[in-house]
Formats: structure tokens, sequence, C-alpha cells
């Protein structure tokens, strides 16, 4: 399978080093039981309203990330077929409720049932953007087993499945065959003011590898946790 990596020697974290502090929050993560780094902090300070928090600065030269982004739809696939081969995940089938945001754009709600997607819909009869015209529809996929959901620890939502599993195949699977393996990066947008910002995911096993430096940097804005 082709994996994707993308190159990173420094990046910043905001918070405690430890994850295993993190897990005792119980507070969900996207990064599951990773700990969640960025390359721009003060912005990251301010999209999860973490005022007060130590800063620190994390380096590993040589570091590869999984490039989560731009994975293959045929890598995809042979991710969740590893995930439901260990008993990670499962198939599933999702209604979802289509609505536009202020721009007139699609997106949708997923939802487990037929019953909650129904809910979700402000007008039954509109026109949407599905096959027959309607704003709800029908989507097979996969969701996290409750091994899955045990095993990151920190998850919110077994329907996003592939996010989930994605980062299991790394620790499973990548870490083990790609020494220079640090974790993994989502290179989304950076746009502060709609909450986005690349981010990455240093692999619990692979923490130890980095030099760490706290730089005790002063925030001039307060945020609560």
């Amino acid at each position: 399978m082709n994996i994707p990596y993308i190159q990173v020697d420094e990046v910043f974290h905001v918070g405690a080093l430890e994850v295993s502090q993190k897990a005792r929050q119980a507070k969900w993560s996207l990064e599951a039981f990773c700990l969640s780094v960025s390359l721009h902090p003060h912005d990251w300070t301010s999209i999860a309203k973490l005022g007060g928090n130590p800063v620190w600065q994390l380096s590993r030269p040589g570091s590869l990330w999984l490039d989560v982004l731009t994975l293959k739809a045929a890598a995809r696939a042979n991710i969740i077929a590893w995930a439901v081969d260990q008993g990670f995940a499962e198939p599933a089938t999702y209604w979802r409720s289509w609505s536009t945001d202020d721009d007139g754009e699609w997106s949708y709600i997923r939802c487990a049932s037929l019953e909650a997607a129904e809910y979700e819909l402000d007008d039954p009869d509109e026109e949407g953007p599905c096959a027959d015209g309607s704003r709800m529809d029908v989507e097979h996929g996969h969701r996290l087993t409750e091994l899955g959901m045990t095993e990151l620890e920190r998850w919110q939502d077994a329907s996003e499945c592939l996010d989930g599993v994605v980062i299991l195949y790394a620790r499973d699977v990548i870490s083990a065959e790609e020494p220079r393996l640090a974790g993994l990066w989502w290179g989304e947008a950076y746009d502060p003011a709609i909450l986005s910002c690349p981010r990455g995911a240093i692999l619990p096993s692979r923490l130890s590898q980095f030099e760490t430096v706290n730089l005790d940097e002063p925030h001039s804005d307060d945020f609560d946790i």
C-alpha cells in the first residue's frame, strides 16, 4: 500500500505533555490517545481555548508523518478492511440529512437512524441535492465497534470511523514498518477565523524520541479551558 508522508521536524504543543493526564480528564480529542501538535501554537490556544497552559517545542529531525488527507481511496479501503479484520470496525448504514449554510453550500449530518435524520430536516418537502431531489439519502459505510472506541480512548463518535482507524493503523502497522514515523498529520487549511489550522498527532510510542523545550510563553488573551 502506498502511504503518503510529510516531513516535519519541529512542532508545538499547548498543555501537558503527559498523554495519560489527558485520558484521565476524559475529554474527547480528534487525535484520540495521541499528543496533539501544530505549527501555530498561538492560533490553537485560541481555537481550543487553552489559555494559561504551557507551550512546548518538540523537535525530532527526520520525522515523517502519515499525511492523512492525501490518502488515496484504495489506501483508505485497505485500512478499513484491516480495521474490520481486527475487530475495530464493522459495516453500518447511515442516513444523511442535508442542509445549506449561509453561503448556500450543502453539507450533511450523519445519523444512525431514519428517525434521527428526519428530525434534523427543517422542511422535508424542500428540494435537496440527493439523487431523488430530496434532502435525505442513505450511506453505506462503517462504524467503530466497542473495541475500536476503547482502543482510541478519547473518541467521540463511532460513526467517524475512518478518522479513528487511520490512527490505529498508524499505531499498530506503520510504526512497526517505518521507524522515522512520528505520528499523523492533517494538512487542513490555515484559517484561524473559521477554526482551521494544520495539526498533527504524535504517537505515544514516539514521544520520548522528541527533544522538548518549555517555551513558557505568556498569552495576552485569557481563554477558559
